[in-house]
């Protein structure tokens, strides 16, 4: 049985739970309408009844449980409720309707959309993980809470300023950033934005032409290692240092053995890193699944007598397929502190070797660049982009050692796995499988040239 009382904070817990299978309501002597409904367990929570005329079910309103909804902020609510009710508008389906705008606009937040983007796009992609760690460094922070359509394009250069010019506060509150950094940032943004805007028909991206901090063609690397530099990378890596830990003298060796692959092959340095020798089919073509390759297409890259022998050469660990790993699990990972130790030996023959005071005085200076560059030096990074050498720079110099050789242009570009563009790269589907071959031979003769 109910009945009506002036409900008080101290009135409503007084209230004991209903007989078993019953729901007991205790109305509101100020609120018309407005109950306390208790369940036999205790439970209590504020409801609004009312009849409309002609309709025969009352409408039931659950305003929610006491007391996380206070009597004054049920009262309040009871209020706006019954006033709905009063233009037509049932309660429920109002709510429906808050709960799917509520429910776009969190599908449209920043945050949302690019855990999306990664989830559909940037994952598949090679460059995925690093899209990943851009997006989570430096965009959900500063735009995850937000509507992507009111992200302005002020906003977003403010942004790119911050990074530009190394004020941007990351997670461990070291400062970030760099104009270099600050285009990889714009280069995700654009990507995201424009995937949204491809899904989305009221969506305009508010990124436009000019908002890049540097010219790509300035950022382009035509660096090219020189005869003596390749003459004391060689030595360099065929050195052995009885002097390191075991671990140490393996992952050494294990790195000398894929940087000469990725001079013989002309590949680049992830692709390399994940051969497995299951890979190597027959005629002694390394097949580089699609997964690895930049451009997501499976390719074939003949191996010479040089690579093969190499590859011999590395131990298999802890039965792996992989040839490059440490561990038996994953691929070659130490690139930092081993192209350190690289850099320190080819430096140590190039200076014994140096003509002149020049060439000294260079050598030199690249040596103290390397050693600031490792404890942070920005500007001593920015001198070695021009002075010295990357892994990258390998690839460069195998395409230009081809050349040198007589290979052909569209053959070497075929070699590192370029894609070829215009009519000839849309129906000339031929393998080149013998004259890739024949660049890699010629590239591995010239080679034994230069270093001996």
């Amino acid at each position: 049985m109910s009945e009506k009382v002036v409900l008080t904070d101290r009135a409503v817990k007084a209230l004991r739970p209903s007989p078993a299978g019953k729901r007991m309501v205790t109305w509101d002597a100020v609120q018309p309408h407005l109950g306390v409904r208790v369940t036999e367990t205790g439970a209590k929570s504020f409801v609004v009844v009312k009849r409309i005329t002609g309709v025969r079910a009352p409408i039931v309103h659950v305003l929610g449980a006491y007391p996380a909804v206070a009597l004054a902020d049920a009262r309040k609510q009871a209020r706006t409720v019954l006033s709905q009710i009063a233009e037509g508008v049932h309660p429920k389906k109002q709510e429906e309707v808050k709960q799917e705008e509520q429910r776009k606009l969190n599908q449209n937040s920043f945050a949302e959309v690019a855990k999306l983007f990664i989830k559909k796009h940037a994952s598949k992609n090679r460059s995925g993980d690093e899209t990943k760690r851009i997006i989570d460094l430096y965009l959900v922070p500063t735009f995850g809470g937000q509507q992507i359509g009111a992200i302005k394009r002020r906003k977003i250069a403010e942004l790119l300023d911050e990074i530009e010019e190394r004020r941007f506060i990351g997670k461990a509150g070291r400062k970030l950033g760099g104009p270099v950094m600050a285009d990889h940032v714009l280069a995700a943004l654009r990507k995201l934005m424009n995937w949204h805007a491809a899904r989305d028909d009221d969506f305009v991206s508010p990124i436009v032409k000019g908002m890049a901090r540097t010219k790509s063609k300035e950022r382009a690397r035509d660096r090219v290692l020189t005869d003596e530099e390749i003459r004391a990378f060689w030595a360099a890596t065929e050195e052995i240092d009885d002097a390191m830990l075991a671990d140490e003298r393996e992952a050494t060796n294990l790195f000398s053995a894929l940087v000469r692959v990725l001079l013989l092959t002309a590949q680049r340095r992830e692709e390399a890193a994940q051969m497995a020798r299951p890979g190597i089919g027959e005629g002694n073509n390394w097949m580089i699944p699609a997964e690895h390759d930049k451009n997501k297409v499976l390719r074939l890259v003949p191996l010479t007598k040089d690579v093969l022998d190499i590859i011999a050469g590395v131990d298999i660990v802890n039965e792996c397929d992989l040839v490059f790993t440490t561990n038996g699990l994953t691929p070659f990972s130490g690139f930092t502190k081993a192209k350190a130790r690289l850099d320190g030996s080819m430096l140590r023959r190039l200076k014994e070797t140096a003509k002149g005071n020049s060439t000294l005085n260079r050598l030199e200076n690249i040596e103290l660049w390397l050693k600031l560059a490792r404890r942070g030096d920005r500007e001593a990074r920015a001198k070695l982009k021009r002075e010295w050498w990357t892994l990258h720079d390998l690839r460069r110099t195998a395409k230009t050692l081809m050349s040198r050789a007589g290979v052909r242009p569209d053959i070497s570009e075929r070699v590192l796995g370029h894609i070829i563009g215009g009519v000839e790269g849309v129906y000339d589907r031929y393998e080149y499988i013998t004259e890739k071959r024949h660049a890699l031979g010629a590239l591995a003769s010239l080679l034994k040239q230069i270093v001996t």
